[in-house]
């Protein structure tokens, strides 16, 4: 079970869908979890690193440099979180960013699952 937890994370939003959708997998809440949380902070990164990236373009040469090297910052910090969060999710403990992301994360986690 350590495993899944981490591989939801591994490859993001992609390998957390797959794993939702996998029966084996579908009603175990942690795993749930961080499926769930893993789309949540994929969204909140690609969200802010678009909105820069689309101000980056628009701006003038001295301020679209320091967005792209303000852009270049965010990723690097976001991808040691994100490997932060396969670690921690590997090892079962509770690495939280955003308190509201894993509050929302928890509550979809905990909803039943149709039988199908």
């Amino acid at each position: 079970m350590q495993l899944v937890r981490a591989w939801c994370y591994l490859l993001g939003p992609i390998s957390a869908a797959f794993i939702l959708k996998m029966r084996r997998y579908a009603g175990i809440p942690t795993i749930r979890f961080h499926a769930f949380h893993s789309m949540l902070v994929a969204a909140v990164w690609a969200l802010v690193s678009l909105t820069l990236w689309a101000a980056e373009s628009v701006s003038p040469w001295f301020l679209g440099t320091l967005l792209r090297e303000t852009r270049f910052m965010f990723n690097l910090v976001f991808a040691g979180i994100w490997g932060g969060l396969v670690v921690a999710a590997y090892r079962g403990w509770n690495f939280t960013i955003l308190h509201s992301l894993e509050q929302k994360a928890r509550r979809w986690a905990l909803r039943t699952q149709p039988v199908t």
